[in-house]
């Protein structure tokens, strides 16, 4: 039985069990909290959710997605190393997420995301981007691939600089199959990451604030099949890694460095840098 107070009976000193660690602005019962997390890795639809834990309220359900994206994107910038290097290929591309149409009188809004996968093993980063220049995307590239390694595009005038900038380039139109030389890699492997990623999101999921988050839930869940493990104890191990219920974890080298490549990019919007290559 979980006690919500320790107490010492020598000081009265008492500390709630919460304090500090992701339950901190938890309402819920701890049992329910983790039952929604478990349901919601689970893919169960948040009104069923509701119905099975007998939360009434619709705006507590949302802010506890809210929250469980946060964990997964904020893991992801901690976590995530760099993909490819000398003697590995990676493909990138950009794609559009959302369909441009009416429904019951409103457009569903479309965003831009950039992404790759590395092709020995499976490994990938998706991020969404305001500009697909070439000023705008190299950053983001330098940051999630190394040097020397094989990167694959299409024809987009952005990714012209890549051989300049430390990376064997190739390229090919997204109209034909491509091989790479020495790699026997087809530029099109990536097209099922482009599909699975879009249905797994959503259309209703590409709103600027719900994106990153939904984009990292799938990489999350991704990783898990990948690896065999319980999403529902990898998912606590993330929260443990970010809420230690002491102290606030250092910033990691790769988040430090994440947070500088977004100091990079609003600089460039800021100074009018976004100019758009034409392909």
């Amino acid at each position: 039985m979980i006690q919500t107070e320790a107490r010492t009976k020598k000081c009265q000193f008492s500390r709630s069990y919460r304090k500090d660690t992701f339950l901190a602005r938890a309402h819920l019962p701890a049992w329910k909290v983790l039952g929604f997390i478990d349901l919601w890795l689970k893919k169960v639809q948040l009104n069923a959710i509701a119905d099975l834990l007998d939360i009434g309220s619709s705006e507590t359900m949302s802010d506890w997605s809210s929250y469980c994206r946060e964990v997964m994107f904020d893991a992801a910038v901690l976590n995530a190393e760099p993909l490819g290097g000398p003697g590995k290929t990676v493909h990138i591309d950009e794609s559009k997420f959302g369909t441009r149409k009416y429904r019951r009188g409103h457009r569903v809004e479309s965003k831009w995301v950039f992404g790759g996968v590395e092709e020995e093993s499976g490994r990938s980063f998706m991020i969404p981007v305001k500009h697909r220049s070439k000023a705008y995307l190299l950053p983001i590239l330098q940051h999630f691939v190394l040097p020397g390694t094989t990167v694959i595009s299409d024809c987009w005038k952005a990714y012209d600089c890549l051989k300049d900038e430390g990376f064997r380039h190739y390229s090919a139109s997204h109209s034909i199959r491509f091989k790479a030389p020495d790699s026997g890699v087809q530029k099109n492997t990536y097209k099922c990451l482009w599909r699975y990623a879009k249905e797994t999101t959503g259309s209703h999921n590409t709103k600027g604030e719900f994106l990153p988050g939904s984009l990292a839930k799938h990489f999350f869940l991704k990783s898990c099949r990948i690896r065999e493990v319980n999403p529902f104890l990898e998912f606590c191990t993330l929260v443990a890694s970010l809420y230690n219920g002491i102290n606030e974890a250092s910033p990691s080298p790769r988040c430090k460095a994440f947070n500088d490549l977004n100091s990079v990019l609003d600089s460039l919007e800021t100074n009018g840098e976004m100019k758009e290559e034409v392909e």
